[in-house]
C-alpha cells in the first residue's frame, strides 16, 4: 500500500500519482472557485451594489474553506483515496454541468433547474444543450471517470501518516460544533414557518452553504423534493374543484390566451400616457383595449397570481389555502390547457403558482435561468404559443403565458438592443434597489423592460390575429403586481410592501373579429372602461363570463354588463388589508403603519 500523503521522500512515480490525486481532489471544488471569481468581479465594480456584495463574497470564501475541510475530513475518515473518490463520484458526474450552468447563467444549479430536468425528455435535452456533441463529450468524460476509478484502485493511494488523526480529531469536531452552534437558531426559524410553501432547509448550520459544491447540492435536492411533495399534494386537492357552472354550446375552434405580466406598472406604459415612448408597437394598434386603473390584490407574486387564477384570496395564501381555478372549469368543458412559463416551477415564491400550473394538460418551463440572473427572454413564449396555435388536432385551447416581464434585476429582462433609454446598467453590473443615487439607472432599465414587453405582446397579438382572427379567440394581458421606483415619500424600489405603485397594474384585452361579432357589446364596454376602477380579484369571473359560463346571478366580470368594482382591498401577505382608494393612494412607502 502506497502512503503518498505527508511522506518526505517519494519516487517519481509516487509524485506523479500524488499530483493526479491532488488535481482530482481540487477539481471537485471548481464551482466554488467560479463563484468566488464572479463575486470578486462584482465587488470590485464599486458602487453601493458592489459594496453590498462584500458579505456575499465573504460567504463564498467561507464556503470554500468549509467544503475543503469537509472533503479533507472525509478523506481522513476513509483513509483510501479510492473510496473517497467513489463516495464523491455522483458529484464528479455532475461537476461539468454545475460549472457550465454557472458560466451560462451566473448561479449554481437550483431546485428550479432540477424540477425542469425531472420533467424533460431527450428531445428537449438535445434542444437545450445544442445537439449530440455535448452528449458525446459527456460520454468521453464518463469514460475518464471510469479510468480514474481503475487508476486509484490499482495505485491504492492511501493516507497512512499520523497527520490523518490530527485532522480527524481537530477539524472533525470543529465542523460538528460549528453546525451545532447554528442549529438551535436555524431550527427555531424552520419551526416558525406556518406557510407550507416556504422553502425549508435542513438546519444544523449547513443551509447557508446551499450554493456551495459539492456540500450544497444535496441541500438543493432536499428543497426540490420538499417543494415537489407540497406541489403534488395541493394539486390533487384542487384538481377536481370547479365552479360547477354550465357553459353554453360553442361549435368550431376556440383559443383563449392569458398572459401574466410581472412587476409592471401602467404609468410607465406609453399607451397609458407615459412621457416616454415605451410602447410604440401597442400604440400603433387599433384593436386593443388598455385598462390603466387596475389594482392587484397583493404586491407579491405568490399571492397575486393565485388571485388571478382562482377564487383564492391573499388571506387564503397566508393560511396555505388554495381555492378552485377557472383552469379546471375550462378543462371540464373540453379545453386542452397549456401553461408556458419563463418563471420557476418550485420555490418559496413559485410553488403555490406551480400548483395551478400543474392543472394544465401541458406544462412547459422554457427558461433554464432564474429571475435573479441571466436566462432566456420572454420572446420564447411566442415560439411556444405558435406551436400550440398551429396544432390543428386540438380545437379548443386555453393557454396561460407566465412571463418574467419587468422582474428585477431589470437589465436581465431584455436583449441589449432593447436598451433604448440610457444610461442603463449592463448585466455585468448590479445596482441596488435601496440606493436612491441609482434611480436614473433603475428607471432606464425598467423602461427598457417595458419596451421589450411591448414587443413581446405585439408579437403575440400578430400571431393570434394572423392565425385566429376567423376563430373564437381572445387575449388578456394582466400583471401580477406593480413596482415602486423611488417615489416621493419612498426611499426604496421594488415591491412586496405597501406603496400605491406596487398595486397598480396594467391590463390589456384583444379579441378576434369573430369573437367580437358574436358579442358586439364587449367593444362598447371595453372602450368605456379603459379608465374605470377595476381589481384583479374580479378576473376569475371575467374568464368565466367571456367563456360563456352561466349562473343564476350574473357574473361580475370586468366586461360584464353591470360590473361592480366594490372596495379595492389590497394586502402584502394577507395579514392586513387596506382600502387602496381611501388609505393608500398618494401615500409613501410602508403606509399604513
Amino acid at each position: 500500500m502506497k502512503s503518498l500523503l505527508c511522506v518526505p521522500l517519494m519516487s517519481p512515480k509516487q509524485v506523479s500519482v500524488f499530483v493526479v490525486a491532488v488535481i482530482v481532489f481540487l477539481a471537485l471544488l471548481l464551482p466554488n472557485y467560479l463563484q468566488f471569481i464572479a463575486e470578486a468581479e462584482v465587488l470590485t465594480s464599486g458602487g453601493v451594489a458592489g459594496r453590498a456584495r462584500f458579505g456575499s463574497t465573504f460567504l463564498v470564501l467561507d464556503s470554500i474553506l468549509v467544503v475543503f475541510l469537509w472533503c479533507v475530513v472525509l478523506l481522513a475518515l476513509v483513509r483510501k483515496f479510492y473510496w473517497w473518490f467513489i463516495l464523491n463520484l455522483p458529484f464528479y458526474v455532475l461537476l461539468p454541468y454545475e460549472c457550465l450552468y454557472f458560466l451560462a447563467y451566473g448561479e449554481p444549479i437550483s431546485p428550479h433547474i432540477i424540477a425542469i430536468a425531472a420533467e424533460t425528455n431527450l428531445e428537449e435535452v438535445l434542444g437545450f444543450i445544442g445537439g449530440w456533441l455535448p452528449i458525446i463529450l459527456s460520454c468521453v468524460y464518463f469514460l475518464g471517470l471510469i479510468a480514474l476509478i481503475l487508476f486509484f484502485a490499482r495505485e491504492r493511494v492511501a493516507w497512512t501518516h499520523r497527520s490523518r488523526w490530527w485532522v480527524l480529531f481537530s477539524f472533525g469536531p470543529a465542523l460538528v460544533l460549528m453546525g451545532l452552534s447554528d442549529s438551535a437558531s436555524n431550527q427555531a426559524i424552520l419551526e416558525d414557518h406556518r406557510d407550507v410553501f416556504i422553502e425549508r432547509g435542513v438546519g444544523f448550520g449547513v443551509d447557508q452553504y446551499e450554493a456551495s459544491y459539492p456540500l450544497g447540492f444535496p441541500l438543493r435536492l432536499i428543497k426540490y423534493f420538499h417543494q415537489q411533495e407540497v406541489l403534488t399534494h395541493y394539486s390533487k386537492l384542487i384538481s377536481g374543484q370547479s365552479s360547477g357552472l354550465k357553459r353554453g354550446n360553442m361549435e368550431g375552434a376556440e383559443v383563449y390566451v392569458v398572459m401574466i405580466g410581472e412587476s409592471s406598472r401602467p404609468d410607465h406604459w406609453g399607451v397609458a400616457g407615459y412621457h416616454r415612448n415605451t410602447t410604440p408597437l401597442l400604440q400603433a394598434r387599433s384593436d386593443i383595449y388598455f385598462f390603466e386603473n387596475m389594482v392587484s390584490g397583493s404586491s407579491v407574486s405568490r399571492a397575486a397570481v393565485p388571485i388571478l387564477l382562482s377564487r383564492t384570496s391573499a388571506r387564503d395564501v397566508e393560511k396555505s389555502t388554495l381555492r378552485n381555478s377557472w383552469i379546471v372549469d375550462f378543462k371540464q368543458a373540453g379545453f386542452r390547457v397549456y401553461w408556458l412559463s419563463t418563471q420557476k416551477p418550485v420555490g418559496s415564491h413559485d410553488t403555490m403558482i406551480g400548483v395551478y400550473a400543474s392543472l394544465a394538460d401541458e406544462v412547459r418551463y422554457l427558461n433554464e435561468g432564474t429571475y435573479s440572473g441571466r436566462g432566456k427572454f420572454d420572446e420564447v413564449l411566442v415560439g411556444g404559443l405558435s406551436s400550440v396555435v398551429q396544432d390543428q388536432t386540438v380545437k379548443k385551447k386555453l393557454v396561460i403565458l407566465h412571463s418574467l416581464g419587468s422582474h428585477a434585476p431589470y437589465q436581465f429582462r431584455y436583449p441589449e438592443h432593447f436598451a433604448y433609454f440610457q444610461p442603463s446598467p449592463t448585466t455585468a453590473k448590479l445596482i441596488s434597489l435601496f440606493d436612491g443615487n441609482q434611480k436614473e439607472l433603475l428607471v432606464n432599465a425598467y423602461d427598457n423592460s417595458i419596451a421589450y414587453t411591448d414587443y413581446v405582446i405585439d408579437s403575440v397579438l400578430d400571431l393570434l390575429k394572423s392565425e385566429l382572427n376567423e376563430s373564437d379567440a381572445f387575449f388578456w394581458y394582466i400583471a401580477d403586481h406593480g413596482q415602486t421606483l423611488f417615489e416621493p415619500g419612498c426611499d426604496k424600489a421594488g415591491h412586496g410592501f405597501f406603496s400605491e405603485f406596487n398595486f397598480r397594474v396594467p391590463a390589456l384585452f384583444w379579441a378576434s373579429d369573430k369573437f367580437l361579432s358574436s358579442r358586439p357589446e364587449l367593444h362598447m364596454r371595453a372602450s368605456m372602461r379603459q379608465h374605470a376602477p377595476m381589481q384583479s380579484s374580479d378576473f376569475f369571473e371575467t374568464m368565466l363570463d367571456l367563456g360563456r359560463y352561466e349562473q343564476e346571478e350574473k357574473l361580475n366580470g370586468l366586461l360584464s354588463e353591470d360590473y361592480q368594482v366594490g372596495r379595492r382591498l389590497v394586502t402584502v401577505s394577507g395579514a392586513r388589508e387596506v382600502d387602496f382608494d381611501s388609505e393608500l393612494m398618494g401615500r409613501g412607502c410602508d403606509f399604513p403603519k
